[in-house]
């Protein structure tokens, strides 16, 4: 039995132990399995298979007897020259609801602490000129499927990769997927979109490279923050930092890009701060701005250092106003004490609060403070998916509803006739605010205003 992976390569030994006749392939499957056809077939000996660990003849005398773990030579991946798949199976995947994956590069480029693979640090890209027949073979299997998205799994540990025609070749891969009418998604690094050893050049050709892989057909990209923590990054030997990370975020957001991002939020070395840093970063808002489609890369590239571009253009909530409505002791409240309530003073106070907020982090939407009184406390007509009509709350009433009727059987102008509350409906959606700031920086008022 042959097996291979990154996992079952880290078990080794186990697994030798466990299943003396195990061949564990140990590098690129491709000249593995090549070789061990052939010494299934006798053309080859078991010491010239190419990347594999296995049992040795058994050795020792007496009572004792040991197989010695062997291991033959594996073959780099920048020695491979042909690492497309055989597309023998991919029909019957499709018939099993499975999809189409394929490698445009093999390793990685860095050697974070938690991976379990031997290669760390060692990346080697194949060459695009190879894809053109290979994408029109799967045509003609995807074409016997239309019902299938026309979507590339794309499994590399690395899809950019390094060197500085990294960029170019990415494009060019993505160009060729794409005029042969194809979507693809892959997974890559932090530091192909923000790396502060970098000058701004660079952060501008990776800018229109990003946006140039979403026109050409990119639908997902995963990246590996894995923390927003610079000591814990550290720990998990990243070489990023969390400020790195918060700039790689809002770059791809505002740029347009569609992300998965992996996030380890506990490890078994991490400090109590370094627990409460990490959710800190998780709850922050300034991460993920919309999409700016309207701007130039150079906007976005120079605008996500900047606070007042951040703070514009954060993807938080879309509001037009933020309206505080003092709380009026009513219903279940009305057995409180008067101090469990917020004064109008206090409530003053956070009001200009906010107005300072609002003026350091340049905010856009409206302020409004509202307080309510018995004289203009909000009344509603709740209907249910019955057609039943009821006012609410009336605290007199059970459950704090008054019956007015069915909507499905009678005109609602019926229904509004035995409505009590009407001054009170009126003045929950036309109530007036104490304490105003209109949309986009125009002036506070303190007198009374529409909200």
């Amino acid at each position: 039995m042959l097996t291979g992976g990154s996992l079952t390569v880290r078990n080794e030994q186990l697994l030798l132990a466990q299943y003396p006749g195990l061949l564990v392939a140990r590098g690129a499957g491709e000249p593995t399995v090549v070789d061990v056809i052939a010494h299934f077939h006798g053309d080859l000996d078991l010491a010239d298979v190419r990347g594999i660990g296995y049992n040795g003849a058994a050795r020792g005398g007496g009572m004792t007897i040991r197989r010695a773990p062997r291991r033959t030579a594996t073959v780099a991946n920048r020695a491979q020259t042909d690492i497309l798949p055989e597309l023998d199976l991919l029909d019957r995947t499709f018939r099993h609801r499975g999809v189409a994956q394929l490698e445009t590069s093999r390793g990685c480029t860095n050697y974070c602490s938690f991976c379990p693979r031997g290669h760390k640090g060692i990346w080697s890209g194949a060459a695009p000129e190879g894809l053109p027949w290979m994408l029109a073979a799967m045509s003609e299997v995807f074409e016997r499927h239309p019902h299938l998205s026309r979507t590339l799994y794309l499994v590399d540990e690395e899809f950019i990769g390094r060197g500085d025609d990294a960029a170019q070749r990415a494009l060019v891969i993505s160009r060729t997927m794409h005029d042969a009418g194809f979507r693809w998604e892959s997974s890559c690094r932090i530091d192909q979109v923000v790396d502060p050893q970098r000058d701004r050049a660079w952060h501008l050709e990776r800018g229109y490279m990003w946006r140039e892989l979403v026109a050409t057909g990119l639908r997902r990209m995963l990246f590996g923050v894995e923390s927003g923590v610079t000591s814990i990054l550290e720990r998990f030997n990243k070489e990023t930092t969390g400020e790195q990370n918060a700039l790689a975020i809002r770059t791809l957001s505002a740029l347009g890009v569609p992300t998965r991002f992996t996030y380890i939020t506990f490890d078994h070395l991490m400090t109590l701060e370094e627990l409460r840093a990490t959710h800190d970063f998780q709850a922050r808002t300034d991460l993920l701005l919309r999409p700016l489609h309207h701007l130039s890369v150079e906007e976005i590239v120079d605008g996500v250092t900047d606070p007042r571009f951040v703070s514009e253009h954060s993807l938080v909530i879309g509001a037009g106003k933020l309206k505080l409505i003092l709380p009026l002791r009513k219903g279940n409240a009305l057995g409180l004490e008067a101090n469990e309530f917020i004064s109008l003073d206090e409530a003053g106070r956070t009001f200009d609060r906010l107005m300072e907020a609002r003026s350091t982090h340049d905010w856009r939407p409206a302020l409004r403070m509202t307080s309510w009184t018995p004289e203009t406390e909000g009344h509603m007509i709740l209907v249910e998916v019955t057609g039943k009509a009821s006012a609410w709350p009336v605290y007199e009433a059970p459950d704090l509803l008054e019956p007015l009727g069915n909507v499905l059987t009678e005109p609602v102008t019926e229904i509004w006739k035995r409505y009590r509350f009407k001054r009170n409906h009126f003045a929950k959606y036309l109530g007036q605010s104490i304490r105003t700031a209109a949309n986009a920086g125009t002036p506070a008022s303190d007198g009374h205003a529409r909200a």
